[in-house]
């Protein structure tokens, strides 16, 4: 397509080329091109090898004998695609030098309260739909969650074939746009999930309530000894030296391994991180301590909130911590406990944490805890 002339009286010279890029075998159809710029529509459906050769084919005109472009570039729309597509990773991960990523709000919004889906005040181009929010509000007919959060929300979806843990979660909202820095002089509140997988979540609470997420600690094949000593006590010395500690843990920690009859409690204690178990075990509690807290505003703001390097618990909140779905005809039915993977572990250990908070900071009991769990130990 060639325009000439824009209506107002500039002349414009502009060549459009419109190509389908289906896949990545498709890329040999660019790369002949000279192209200015590029515009890539629905993003979330287009490999990564176009957009990189889309990159590599920009800038090439006008050649630079005519002077060449006064602007080249590469421009892409899409709706939130899944949280491990290429799209998310540079827009929410890191972020190249010189590119710029922006959000338009949803259509809709959840309301925490009443669980219904609500015109969203802050959406843009309303006037120019059909029935504005309208157009909005009756596509949520049968539709599921999962598709609603993407397509209407606006919110990150997930690759998961499941339901998500906490529907609460608005990535939105609960992402600090930069990272979060501890405030001296206030304490620090550690989560701890145990197994050969331990995780142990980093949070504290500031003067008017809000909950901060500081860090996730994660590991793979590593017992509880090694791990609190060789990973999470020396970010402890390094980064929160001084701070006031309170720590809780999986209640499952006070049994004696069958090896040497040690408790992960005990070894934590023996590093120099006392910490004490979760009064409760039990689902509902853990799950509702963390639903707390997403669904509190403060001053105006969340009432939770984690630092951007907390990848794996945000990709946990955006679908990937899930009630695995049954294989069952009919309406959709779901398991009663979330999928155990690599998404639960740094959500168990948030959820201990969630509780400590939510109890209140009271003194750390944990020595004499361990001592009561582990007798004759010294």
């Amino acid at each position: 397509m060639i325009i000439n002339d824009i209506g107002d009286g500039t002349s414009l010279d502009l060549e459009v080329v419109f190509l389908a890029l289906d896949s990545e075998a498709d890329t040999g159809k660019l790369r002949s091109l000279e192209l200015t710029g590029a515009w890539i529509n629905e993003a979330s459906e287009v490999a990564k090898g176009v957009f990189d050769m889309c990159t590599q084919r920009v800038g090439r005109f006008p050649s630079k004998l005519k002077g060449g472009p006064s602007w080249s570039g590469v421009i892409l729309d899409t709706n939130p695609p899944d949280d491990d597509h290429w799209y998310y990773n540079f827009a929410e991960v890191d972020t190249p030098k010189g590119w710029e990523f922006f959000r338009q709000p949803g259509g809709l919004y959840l309301n925490q309260e009443t669980g219904v889906y609500e015109p969203n005040p802050e959406a843009e181009n309303i006037d120019n739909l059909p029935r504005g929010h309208g157009y909005y509000l009756q596509q949520v007919g049968g539709k599921l969650d999962t598709w609603i959060n993407v397509f209407l929300v606006g919110n990150y979806g997930t690759t998961s074939d499941g339901k998500p843990v906490y529907p609460e979660w608005n990535d939105r909202v609960h992402v600090s746009e930069k990272p979060l820095q501890p405030l001296r002089g206030l304490p620090i509140v550690l989560g701890w999930d145990f197994g050969l997988t331990p995780a142990c979540i980093i949070g504290q609470m500031t003067p008017n309530g809000r909950l901060m997420i500081l860090e996730e600690i994660i590991s793979e094949d590593m017992g509880i000894r090694q791990f609190a000593s060789d990973v999470v006590r020396p970010i402890l010395t390094n980064k929160y030296n001084g701070f006031v500690r309170f720590s809780e843990g999986d209640p499952a920690g006070q049994i004696r391994a069958q090896t040497d009859e040690r408790t992960c409690l005990q070894e934590l204690y023996e590093l120099g991180i006392p910490t004490e178990p979760a009064p409760t075990n039990d689902w509902i509690p853990r799950r509702e301590s963390v639903a707390y807290f997403l669904t509190r505003m403060i001053d105006g703001g969340p009432g939770f909130i984690i630092d951007p390097s907390c990848q794996t618990l945000r990709k946990g909140f955006n679908g990937r911590y899930r009630y695995e779905r049954l294989k069952t005809s009919g309406s959709a039915r779901y398991r009663d406990r979330p999928v155990k993977d690599q998404f639960s572990h740094p959500h168990d250990a948030l959820q201990y944490l969630c509780m400590r908070v939510r109890n209140g900071l009271s003194p750390v009991r944990a020595r004499s805890v361990v001592n009561q769990s582990t007798k004759g130990w010294t």
